[in-house]
């Protein structure tokens, strides 16, 4: 069923939808959970952005405002004017009147912290990680990189590419926080489309670091992880999954951890953990 317009720009998400008409007010429709289904009207705006439960916009005199879900911050934007805003899942990226770039909201990617320094002429949010293209046309990634979306392609180029579909229990992808015993062994499952060997972890990988068990936020850096007995890394051919077996610290009762794996092929996957 359609809208009345006129619209001048629409924005989707997984639930709901905004549209923008040209006297600048937004219509919204769709879930509704935390407000971002509502009508936003009272504010002239210029341009929208819709993400998993949260919207942005920019206003008039280019200053940013969002709506919506705001857990992880993702409705709360930096002071200044921006050109541009673009909502991920949990987390927003706004390209500012500077040229500069400014993420806020969920950060357990780095998808926040990372953000690169330089000029800019767009920017896009995806579900954890973000992209941006520079004033000279290359584009720069960072964020989530488990399926190697923050790996802009060279064309041409060669390298290792490997299928990954996510932690297998008892270890779960973030954001699910998986609840184990400190101190125990921890089985890290994964496949990889097939027997690809055993050299597939890069080095140094994986490490894990302190982890906000409310904000999911990481809280300090990474450290090498230790393998559970002499073999690190099994891969077994008739399930085809891979398993590293993670010897964890008594220690980490009561705190919150992510572990990091990165593969050879560059990409990375995290998990987040609580220690009971």
């Amino acid at each position: 069923m359609g809208q009345i317009g006129p619209f001048t720009q629409v924005a989707t998400s997984v639930g709901h939808t905004i549209a923008l008409r040209p006297d600048g007010q937004v219509h919204g429709w769709g879930v509704d959970n935390y407000g971002e289904g509502r009508d936003r009207l009272g504010v002239n705006y210029t341009q929208i952005t819709a993400g998993y439960n949260h919207n942005c916009a920019i206003k008039q005199n280019t200053e940013a405002e969002c709506w919506g879900g705001d857990l992880y911050g993702q409705s709360s934007p930096g002071a200044g004017g921006y050109l541009q805003v673009s909502a991920g899942h949990l987390h927003t990226c706004g390209l500012k009147v500077d040229g500069t770039l400014a993420c806020w909201g969920y950060n357990f990617y780095d998808q926040v912290a990372d953000v690169p320094g330089g000029i800019y002429v767009q920017v896009a949010s995806g579900h954890g990680h973000a992209c941006a293209i520079a004033t000279d046309d290359r584009v720069l990634c960072w964020g989530r990189n488990d399926h190697g979306q923050a790996i802009p392609p060279v064309v041409g180029g060669p390298g290792v590419s490997y299928t990954w579909d996510g932690f297998y229990p008892p270890v779960e992808d973030a954001p699910t926080l998986n609840v184990v015993k400190a101190g125990s062994a921890v089985p890290l499952k994964f496949s990889l489309g097939g027997d690809k060997g055993l050299a597939v972890i890069a080095a140094d990988s994986p490490a894990s670091g302190p982890l906000g068990c409310a904000t999911l936020d990481p809280a300090g850096d990474l450290r090498p992880a230790q393998a559970a007995g002499k073999t690190a890394l099994t891969y077994d051919p008739a399930s085809d999954t891979y398993t590293y077996v993670w010897k964890t610290d008594k220690a980490w009762a009561g705190t919150c951890r992510y572990l990091s794996l990165q593969l050879v092929d560059g990409t990375e996957h995290r998990a987040a953990l609580q220690f009971k």
